[in-house]
This record gives C-alpha cells, sequence and structure tokens, in this order.
C-alpha cells in the first residue's frame, strides 16, 4: 500500500486519504465488510440484465489489459480520541493505521461495488495480472453521519442502487453505535429469526427507514420509484449535512423508546369494549406506520417542513426544546392501568386507526403523522391531559 496524497474536509470533518495498493491488497482489505452486508452481496441485486453482463465483461476486460479505474471509495469509523490524534502523511503512517484496524469491522465500501465484483470476478477467473494496481480513497471519519452524507453526494446520480440498500452498507457500522447511545434499544436482523417481543426492539431495516425519513422530512417514500428515491436521497442529502443530524437522530431515536416503553406499561383492557388493532400499548409502537410518523413529525419540527429549512442554530435550539418537552410528558404518563388506559384511548385509536381504506398503510402513516404532530403541539403549549385529541384531530 503507498500513499499519495492526505486532504481534511472541513464541510464534514473527515479525512480524504488517497493511496494505491494491489488488487490482493484490496480484497484482502474489504473482505470482512463485504461478507458482511458491508459490501454488495446481500445489499444490492445481482445484476442480470444483459446490458449489465456486458458491462461487467466489458469492466473485466479493462482489467485484464491493466486499465485504470477510477478510484474506490472505502469509508472508515473510528473512536474520537483516535480520530483527534490521527496523523497519516507518508506510507509507513498510512499502512500503520490500516493495519490497526481490527479485523477491518470499520470499513464499508461507499463508492464503488461494481469495481470491486468485476476485480473479484477477474480474479475468481484468473484473468488478473498479480500486479494489477488500484486507487483506493479512504474516507476517515468519527461519525457515521459524515460517511452516510459522503456516501449519498458520491451516488446522487446513481439511480439503480436503491437508498435503502445503499444507506445500509454505512449503516451497519451505526448498529451498535446507536444501540450504546439509546438505552434499551435493541436493533435485531431479519434472518436471526428474532421478534420483536418488548418495548425497545425493532429490525434494523426498519430503523434504517426511520433514519431515511427522518432525513427526508417525509412521513413515506416510495423507495421504488426513481423520481422519488432521488428527491428523498437530494433531501436526505441537504438535511443530513447538517452537523447536528446524528445527534438529533439518536436523541429521537430515545425519546421512541421511552414513549414506546411508557406505553407498554398498559397490558390489559379494563372495559368490555372491543378492540381490534391497537389492544395493548405495546401495540402502539409495533406499527412500523406509527414510527415512521413520529420521526418525522419531530424531524418537521426541528428542521422545518419541506420547502423550508431552519438554520443550524435554530434547529439546535429546536432539537433540545423537543427533547426537554418529550421528556416533562414522560413524567406524566401514569402506569396505573386504568389511568393509562384512560390516557392513551385505546378505543378512539383502535377505531380511528383502522378505518378501511384501500391503501392502509398509506392511511396509518398519514394517521399518526397528524397525531403526532398535535402531540408536538400540545406538549410545547404544556397543554395536555390524554391522548384524545391526537387520535381525533385526522381529517
Amino acid at each position: 500500500m503507498e500513499f499519495l496524497d492526505n486532504i481534511k474536509d472541513e464541510r464534514v470533518n473527515c479525512y480524504s486519504i488517497l493511496c494505491k495498493m494491489s488488487a490482493k491488497e484490496y480484497l484482502d482489505l474489504v473482505s470482512y465488510a463485504y461478507e458482511n452486508k458491508g459490501g454488495l452481496k446481500g445489499q444490492r441485486s445481482p445484476l442480470k440484465t444483459k446490458s449489465a453482463q456486458r458491462i461487467r465483461k466489458r469492466m473485466m476486460d479493462d482489467i485484464q489489459k491493466q486499465s485504470v479505474i477510477p478510484p474506490i471509495v472505502v469509508g472508515i469509523r473510528i473512536e474520537e480520541e483516535l480520530f483527534n490524534s490521527l496523523i497519516i502523511t507518508d506510507t509507513e503512517s498510512l499502512n500503520s493505521f490500516i493495519t490497526s484496524l481490527t479485523p477491518n469491522k470499520h470499513l464499508s465500501i461507499i463508492d464503488g461495488m461494481q469495481r470491486t465484483t468485476a476485480i473479484l470476478d477477474a480474479r475468481d477467473t484468473a484473468t488478473i495480472n498479480e500486479d494489477y494496481q488500484v486507487r483506493v480513497e479512504f474516507w476517515v471519519s468519527k461519525s457515521t453521519n459524515s460517511l452516510i452524507y459522503r456516501m449519498l453526494v458520491l451516488n446522487s446520480g446513481q439511480i439503480p442502487w436503491n437508498l435503502k440498500r445503499q444507506l445500509g452498507v454505512v449503516f451497519t457500522q451505526f448498529t451498535t453505535e446507536l444501540e450504546n447511545s439509546v438505552s434499551d434499544l435493541k436493533l435485531i436482523e431479519t434472518d436471526e429469526g428474532v421478534r420483536r417481543s418488548e418495548a425497545g426492539i425493532y429490525q434494523a431495516s426498519d430503523f434504517i427507514e426511520l433514519f431515511i425519513l427522518f432525513g427526508a422530512r417525509r412521513v413515506s417514500v416510495d423507495l421504488q420509484a426513481e423520481l422519488a428515491e432521488e428527491f428523498t436521497r437530494l433531501d436526505l442529502t441537504e438535511t443530513s449535512g447538517n452537523a447536528q443530524f446524528m445527534e438529533c437522530f439518536v436523541g429521537i431515536s430515545s425519546i421512541l423508546v421511552k414513549l414506546d416503553k411508557a406505553f407498554s406499561i398498559l397490558t390489559t383492557n379494563p372495559t368490555d369494549i372491543e378492540l381490534k388493532k391497537y389492544r395493548t400499548g405495546f401495540s402502539i409502537f409495533s406499527s412500523q406506520p406509527a414510527r415512521a410518523a413520529f420521526v418525522t413529525a419531530c424531524a418537521q419540527e426541528i428542521f422545518g417542513i419541506l420547502g423550508m429549512q431552519y438554520d443550524e442554530a435554530t434547529q439546535l435550539s429546536k432539537f433540545h426544546n423537543l427533547i426537554e418537552r418529550f421528556n416533562q410528558f414522560l413524567t406524566k404518563i401514569p402506569e396505573n392501568q386504568q389511568e393509562l388506559f384512560d390516557f392513551l384511548d385505546l378505543p378512539s385509536l383502535d377505531e380511528r386507526a383502522t378505518l378501511r381504506s384501500n391503501k392502509v398503510g398509506e392511511y396509518e402513516r398519514n394517521f399518526f403523522l397528524s397525531a403526532f404532530k398535535t402531540l408536538i403541539q400540545l406538549i410545547k403549549s404544556d397543554n395536555i391531559v390524554n391522548m384524545t385529541p391526537c387520535w381525533s384531530n385526522y381529517q
């Protein structure tokens, strides 16, 4: 591995380190990320079209002929203490730093998936020269948010890669950080075979969606629609570029978990009213539409509604105020079963949230968005007795 250049990006506070290395060195370096859903496999659908296969074949032919391919961008997230003392000015210091990353769990490929796969294919078919060199640009940051912002900018014009999968590459690094930052939060993978059994447990993929919605300030997006996805990407890029964006997401996630646990204390129905879907407090945030609406309502309160955006000082002020108001609200939620049942007013929620509609998911997201925007206004004015106005305000 040979050091070429090092520039600090003051916009997102990370280092851009350019180097070159053999293809074998590169594949060894990113093998952990590639095999553990930090790379193409499991994150991106196989390219099966004839044109895609031709492009892959052409790239392999280019590699065989020693053609120079564009630099591959690899993200590296490290602890703040190491980041603040990081000095890389030559090949020796670069190799020492990379060697210290064990076992490369800090790495994620944020631009260059197709090139990586072409190199792998060339290696597997023994058509790559042993001394074939690739250039790699390391983006080193103490914040996952900086890497996500950089990835969104790099891929802003590349529609084919599903946005949710794209974020999943970097978000895998963020999972542990998020769980450590938010008390009682547990994120599970779909293939773990674990179901949500108590408050605070959610699918990791659902939280990736919450992250997208929080940044886009939308209650839902059709991630399969190319135009909608591109606008979402731009909205998310604009919002996530703010220095305090990740702090806000962590803070709102923490409030979400606290509300989930407070509501989940209600385990009985002390009345003879038949409830269809929302039978206990636990069922409220078992619904992804409710979670999506909650983070969206908070994002719009903090950053501004779509089409406008507050300056960063205003955003930070609104965030801290919102957290303070929610913490005050949490102290007012009763724990007695009868009192909590009356407070949550599940009969009103169950009746209005389960109205028949041709687009149930869309209806529920819009219903809960209205409910939580109402809740935010009520707690800001310190004028909330129960949740009934929240459930009753949607038209």
